[in-house]
Formats: structure tokens, C-alpha cells, sequence
């Protein structure tokens, strides 16, 4: 896909259970998701008809304690949801999804970065006490500069300032993803 044409989306996980039914934080149960390489879609989520192979995805920790953006993957696949895929889903299903997203090029913060520090700065976002609103039904397209500036460490390693857009120089290095591929 020409980068170009690529699509970018947040996907968002609230606290769930486990396949075995013991209660898992939201980052817990993303991070068995994104161990997975899969992300349900359900019937009803925002934008899943948009999104297609070669898109890239951010995923957002909702609820207190969390709002903070954890990693990043491409989309590798879009398929339907098959009931033989429920054996190996690593978490208890609400419902029933329509299409699975599979994941690629998993980038997992090792600092996650609150959006309440990127507020003002982003285009789909109203700032006010429920700014939150603006992440609800699971799933949103963002512009490539929201992406950016949802997935870019604000500081260098030396604590130093940078743009959300810049990019560190060689000596001012910005260990903010681990590959997990």
C-alpha cells in the first residue's frame, strides 16, 4: 500500500475478562490481544468497514487510571470472524464480532502516552471534562498528524522537549517502542 493511501485508527480497550473468566485490567487484556496479533470488531464499531490491510493502528487504554495510548501495529488482514477462532480468542467474548483485525509490526510503548498532555493539540478531540467521549465505540480514524502526535514520546531520553512530530537527532536517542516482532 502507498503510505499515501494509508489509514490511520485508534482502537480502544476498556477492562475484560479472561477466557477463563478472571477480571483483567484493560491493559492486560490488550496486551493478550496484541500477544494474539488480533482485534475483534464488532457489528456496530465505528469504522470497521474503512479499515483494510496496510492501515495502521494505535491502541488506547480507556477508564481511569489508564487513558494512555500503549503501541502501535499495522493491519496485515481483515477477516470475518469464524466460530472456530473462539478456541484460541485469550478473552471472554461480549458478543459476537463481525471481522477480526489481524496485527503486524506490534510496537509497544515502554513509556504509554497520556493523551491528556496532547489535548489542545488534537483535531478530533474537544477539550472539556468529557473529552473522553470523543474515544467511545471502540474504534475511530484519526489523521496522520493525530496518529503522530498520539504515538510520538513528547521528551528525549534526557528529558529534554521535542515536537510530537520531530524526529530525535542521532545523539539524542528516543527509546519509546520495543519491537515485539
Amino acid at each position: 500500500m502507498n503510505t499515501a493511501d494509508r489509514q490511520h485508527f485508534i482502537l480502544v480497550k476498556r477492562e475484560d475478562h479472561s477466557s477463563a473468566g478472571a477480571r483483567l485490567s484493560a491493559r492486560a487484556a490488550a496486551d493478550r490481544l496484541l500477544d494474539a496479533l488480533i482485534w475483534p470488531l464488532w457489528a456496530h464499531t465505528p469504522c470497521r468497514k474503512k479499515v483494510r490491510t496496510g492501515d495502521a493502528v494505535a491502541v488506547y487504554l480507556a477508564g481511569p487510571g489508564n487513558r494512555t495510548v500503549i503501541a502501535t501495529a499495522d493491519v496485515i488482514d481483515k477477516i470475518d470472524w469464524q466460530k472456530s477462532m473462539l478456541r484460541s480468542y485469550p478473552l471472554v467474548l461480549s458478543g459476537t464480532p463481525t471481522v477480526v483485525l489481524r496485527l503486524g509490526n506490534v510496537r509497544r510503548l515502554v513509556t504509554p502516552l497520556p493523551i491528556a498532555q496532547r489535548l489542545d493539540a488534537l483535531g478530533f478531540i474537544s477539550r472539556g471534562p468529557k473529552w473522553g467521549a470523543a474515544l467511545m465505540g471502540g474504534m475511530r480514524s484519526l489523521s496522520h498528524g493525530d496518529f503522530s502526535l498520539l504515538t510520538t514520546p513528547l521528551y528525549t531520553e534526557q528529558g529534554q522537549r521535542t515536537a510530537p512530530s520531530d524526529e530525535p537527532s542521532r545523539d539524542e536517542p528516543v527509546e519509546s517502542f520495543e519491537d515485539v516482532q
